[in-house]
């Protein structure tokens, strides 16, 4: 499934990314209306994540613009604004759900999906060949209901095949679907993916190669064998196509993916540190205004300021998986936009205690999950896990190192 993001808020496209990709998502992200319209207008995307405070053309208006073009992927406007009336415009312009910030990450993904099977997208509850399941909604592969470990290239490439059992793929349009805008590869990183996938299900006993070369054209699912007549032709190409290679234990599998897990964690431990610089410049800004509301030199132009500050606030840290942060950002904003001259100095109360607030829950990190010492087949819901398949790399595959996770927990 590929996702577009349309965010001016670099924070908060950074979490979405992060959130999302556990789901197995391809996304690409957009930061204003001029290069959202470049997007759509070149790549095929099956859902669309529209910030409505955009610089230029605000989001509404953009919305409003994709059904005039004819534009039907399903649109979830994604912003602070919670009145009503905003709603309501949103839903006139040809949005098809509205979610305000700050949100639950689950409420999020779930309406996502919603959107996803009302749209052109099926949505089934498991994708099967054979004994060959995939379970789109928790990520997860089995083979006779055991487990496969892929990477999400290879999932996804998978998912596609199985959506689609009779449809021929070249390589490009795989590229176009699998692969993000940022990601450039060349053809040759799809034989790879391809090839890693065929020695994975090949690992896991299936005897017959579900995935057909038809050399010159692409590839596509194979029948199933027993819809064949020619089973023993299959396996001699499967056997002379793949390399055998020896099976790991489950323990040096385990000890892999825990250690995978971790160098996850520290990535996304580091992303929070580097947004906690940003934070406390924000913050610092907003102890700023709130000074000069006190002596009651708080110009337009400053209290504007101060207000896109808390506005971006509410996005960020809801992406971030702080909702009760992002809900102090928001009170904040308020206070902003409704202090008269008259009541500036109890505004500035106000304020203050809220930054201290605010302030006092950033300085803690939040939770990450930690990876259980039992293996995959026994973490607990919401834990995540990575598989990574090195033999890719130096292909200009960069998506390969990403979480797989039934529904990760929020940072």
């Amino acid at each position: 499934m590929r996702l577009l993001i349309i965010e001016d808020d670099q924070d908060t496209v950074a979490a979405l990314v992060d959130f999302l990709s556990a789901q197995l998502f391809t996304l690409d992200a957009a930061h204003n209306a001029k290069s959202a319209v470049a997007l759509v207008e070149t790549s095929q995307y099956d859902l669309i994540v529209l910030d409505v405070m955009l610089p230029g053309l605000d989001g509404i208006s953009l919305c409003r613009q994709l059904r005039t073009q004819n534009q039907r992927v399903p649109i979830l406007l994604l912003t602070a604004k919670d009145d009503p009336a905003d709603r309501v415009a949103g839903f006139e312009a040809g949005a098809d759900d509205y979610v305000t910030k700050p949100y639950e990450r689950s409420e999020l993904l779930a309406r996502i999906r919603a959107l996803l099977r009302r749209g052109n997208t099926e949505l089934t509850e498991v994708l099967c060949w054979g004994e060959l399941q995939l379970d789109p909604n928790h990520c997860q592969v089995t083979y006779q209901s055991k487990p496969l470990h892929l990477t999400p290239k290879e999932y996804k490439l998978l998912e596609l095949f199985l959506r689609h059992p009779r449809r021929i793929f070249d390589r490009q349009t795989l590229l176009d679907r699998i692969w993000s805008i940022d990601e450039c590869p060349g053809e040759e990183a799809v034989t790879t993916q391809i090839r890693g996938l065929r020695r994975k299900l090949q690992m896991a006993g299936l005897t017959s190669n579900p995935i057909e070369t038809l050399y010159g054209l692409g590839y596509r699912l194979r029948a199933l064998p027993e819809e064949r007549q020619d089973d023993e032709e299959m396996r001699k190409e499967w056997n002379g196509t793949l390399h055998s290679q020896s099976d790991h234990s489950q323990s040096d599998s385990t000890s892999s993916m825990d250690a995978d897990y971790t160098a996850a964690v520290a990535t996304i431990q580091q992303m929070w540190q580097g947004f906690q610089e940003r934070l406390q410049e924000q913050l610092a800004t907003l102890e700023q205004a709130i000074a000069h509301l006190t002596t009651n030199s708080l110009d337009p132009k400053q209290r504007q300021h101060a207000q896109t500050i808390a506005h971006r606030l509410i996005g960020s840290l809801g992406a971030y998986g702080i909702p009760h942060a992002a809900e102090l950002a928001r009170q904040i904003e308020r206070v902003l936009n409704s202090s008269t001259a008259v009541l500036q100095s109890e505004s500035a109360v106000q304020l203050e205690t809220l930054l201290q607030q605010l302030r006092c829950i950033t300085q803690r990190s939040p939770m990450f999950a930690v990876p259980s010492s039992e293996g995959a087949g026994t973490r607990g819901h919401g834990d995540t896990e990575i598989e990574e398949d090195t033999e890719t790399r130096g292909y200009g595959d960069t998506g390969n190192q990403e979480v797989l996770a039934a529904s990760p927990r929020p940072l």
